[in-house]
């Protein structure tokens, strides 16, 4: 069935592509610890000394291909295009990271604290954007919400299991290349609370995008959200 989309639909997930750029690209800066997907990918960095947008976008390939090995012949278009999202998305990283917040220097521990928890409660916001937008999805969180759907699990599970397995991951790294860790108490809080806030988020804005006729999301949909 053709998908009709309006500009009102395109400037929200915009919104959520731009948010989710801007803020791992501050986390970065602050140097207390990033989400654990992006820490992965700074670790991954250290090691190649490949700018972090762009192993952004390599990890962005790796997920499209993992949707492709579960979907198989249900494997679209739209499942493609989360590539072209995550291609972008590398780069609106690096604009942030190596432009914008180029010469940003925050002395203050409690004041980096403060700034990076906001950052994961808005980083959750923003995932959730991009997610109900119904639009096109990014491909981690395409790859959870395919994962999800056909094994009896809720997104904000999959999407934490997820950040599990990047923690696992960046202490091999760590261990193993002797790079710096990129492992700290931000990366714990973020695996803590940024799957269990999108469970939260999700719903509320599918409703909203109903009623405000947005975005049309099924009634299905919104259950499976909140299950």
């Amino acid at each position: 069935m053709k998908q009709n989309y309006n500009i009102k639909q395109i400037v929200y997930f915009a919104i959520g592509i731009l948010g989710i750029g801007f803020l791992a690209a501050l986390q970065m800066k602050l140097n207390i610890g990033i989400g654990p997907w992006d820490g992965m990918g700074r670790s991954i960095s250290y090691v190649t000394n490949l700018r972090v947008g762009d192993i952004s976008t390599i990890l962005s390939v790796s997920c499209v291909f993992l949707n492709l090995l579960l979907l198989r012949k249900d494997f679209n278009l739209t499942h493609v295009l989360t590539l072209v999202v995550g291609i972008l998305l590398g780069q609106i990283i690096n604009f942030f990271f190596y432009t914008f917040f180029e010469n940003l220097v925050i002395e203050s521990y409690p004041l980096k604290l403060i700034i990076f928890v906001v950052s994961v409660v808005i980083m959750a916001i923003a995932v959730s954007i991009v997610q109900t937008s119904k639009f096109i999805s990014l491909p981690l969180e395409s790859f959870c919400q395919e994962f999800a759907d056909r094994n009896g699990k809720t997104f904000a599970f999959m999407r934490q299991a997820a950040d599990v397995f990047s923690v696992v991951t960046i202490v091999v790294i760590t261990l193993f290349f002797k790079v710096p860790l990129t492992l700290r108490e931000g990366t714990i809080i973020s695996m803590i609370i940024f799957g269990p806030i999108t469970g939260v988020v999700m719903p509320r804005l599918t409703r909203w995008l109903n009623q405000t006729g947005i975005v049309k999301v099924s009634n299905q949909v919104t259950l499976q959200v909140e299950a």
